[in-house]
């Protein structure tokens, strides 16, 4: 059935016939909703197989938001018979599924984040100190995050000389130890759809029906993997607002957005501009300044929401004024507890904490640290992954010391140079080195632990697996006697 309570454009684009089809969406226009009853359309009225559903966005959020919605319409389906995943995560799914074309290990690959690139990074430079190694790695990161590679780095707009002798190493550590960085999550599967063309004919008759949100976001690689992945059938919905394209550092390209009609022939564009979240009077100064903006498709956005309040725009010079003014406007109003200050970046938090507190105004700064940041766990993360590849330099890194284990971190590096330079895993190179038989004997005793707990897997028992790793290497009572 078909929502009702979808205005006319946007049941319009729910019920679109068109292959290629762009929504224009303006803040605050239901664009998430739209989304989600042509998906529901799909699937209710016109039998499309869950299984062709194919929906990219930009968060982890907006992906479940997406998934629970469509199930929450249709009780009958499976939780992952749609696909809905984040541009990285859909990389690591055709990894998983094709790796192996592209020399990995479809099965026992880590994927680094910067803290873990730096990491392999210094194995391969011990005399440098991680602070030295920060810019290079920054400036290599940047380069395959645009597309660039090892081989054309030297075309791109950003390059230094000076960094390509690292360019060089930290690809032969990633190479060495089988691991990928986020990059390589979509840059992989790209190089995979170009050399193998019954992979790319595999994966665009999976997903017949592919949707992208926030489309004006899309960056040179993703768009690169979005257009291998659409073939002469698929159906493309793209949703987007020009105006909203505030990630050009990122490497995020507007004329993706701009230039759909032309990319894709045959497109349909409608536009999505009523807007359900704001006032008159909002979006009459909201039109006004965006109006003035160059490269966009021209819209004006509406409500039926009331006049409203008149807005107050203000200009700063600094980011300091800008909190002393603001500061002011709440001292005024007394209104503490129902008053909220929102900004852009962390760093905007600190002028208006000394603001805050040279007024005497009480406040919270609210920030959500990722549970997946925290010490332990990553620590936990770094035991799993070494199980699975004990050449992953960067997790032995993290755990070879949690409990001590006799190896210093002298040690350590001779370890990281030797698997990236021999190409073998860490315990092989303890027991070439020369080492101590204590120390021999201890990473001896870690990899019984880890066969051990390997083979509970044999009957599929993770929870058995996990218990025994994190009892059996000590790594529990490690943490254990830390707390305490």
């Amino acid at each position: 059935m078909i929502d009702i309570s979808l205005n006319d454009v946007q049941r319009k684009a729910v019920e679109s016939d068109s292959k290629r089809l762009l929504l224009l969406s303006g803040a605050g226009s239901g664009k998430t909703h739209t989304i989600i009853s042509r998906i529901i359309y799909l699937l209710d009225k016109k039998n499309i197989n869950p299984r062709n559903i194919l929906a990219l966005t930009f968060s982890n959020k907006a992906a479940n938001e997406i998934e629970e919605r469509v199930q929450k319409s249709i009780p009958t389906l499976q939780k992952g018979e749609i696909t809905v995943k984040t541009f990285h995560k859909l990389g690591a799914l055709i990894l998983r599924l094709y790796g192996d074309r592209a020399g990995l290990n479809r099965t026992d690959f880590a994927i680094y984040d910067e803290e873990d690139s730096l990491e392999l990074l210094k194995g391969a430079y011990p005399d440098t100190t991680k602070k030295d190694l920060k810019a290079p790695l920054k400036n290599i990161l940047e380069a395959k995050d645009r597309g660039f590679s090892l081989f054309n780095y030297n075309v791109w707009r950003g390059y230094i000389r000076e960094y390509e002798p690292y360019f060089e190493k930290y690809e032969e550590g990633l190479r060495a130890v089988g691991n990928v960085d986020f990059a390589d999550l979509i840059n992989i599967p790209i190089a995979i759809l170009k050399d193998n063309s019954d992979v790319k004919d595999a994966l665009q008759e999976r997903f017949k029906y592919i949707f992208v949100d926030e489309y004006q976001d899309t960056n040179k690689t993703q768009f690169e993997l979005l257009r291998l992945l659409t073939g002469l059938d698929t159906n493309l919905c793209v949703v987007g607002d020009d105006d909203q394209s505030i990630y050009s550092f990122r490497g995020a390209e507007i004329d993706y957005i701009l230039n759909f009609t032309d990319t894709f022939e045959g497109s349909t564009v409608l536009t999505l501009d009523q807007n359900y979240r704001s006032t008159k009077n909002i979006l009459s100064l909201a039109n006004s300044l965006i109006k003035n903006n160059k490269d966009r498709h021209e819209k004006t956005l509406w409500t039926e929401n009331p006049q409203g309040d008149f807005p107050l725009l203000m200009h700063f010079r600094s980011s300091r004024e800008e909190a002393s003014e603001v500061v002011k406007i709440i001292r005024k109003s007394q209104d503490y507890k129902n008053t909220a200050i929102i900004y852009r970046t962390n760093a905007q938090a600190r002028d208006f904490e000394i603001e805050l507190n040279s007024a005497f105004i009480p406040y919270r700064i609210l920030k959500s640290n990722s549970f997946y940041d925290k010490e332990v766990i990553k620590d936990a993360i770094s035991y799993i992954f070494f199980a699975f590849n004990s050449r992953d330099v960067v997790s032995f890194s993290r755990i070879f010391q949690k409990p001590s284990r006799g190896l210093g971190k002298a040690g350590l590096l001779k370890v990281q140079e030797y698997v990236i330079n021999e190409k073998l895993d860490c315990f092989t190179a303890i027991n070439n080195l020369d080492f101590n038989q204590k120390i021999k004997d201890n990473f001896s005793l870690l990899k019984s632990c880890i066969d051990n707990a390997i083979k509970a897997l044999e009957n599929a028992n993770k929870t058995e697996f996990f218990a025994s790793l994190f009892k059996s290497t000590g790594f529990i009572d490690y943490y254990k006697e830390r707390d305490e």
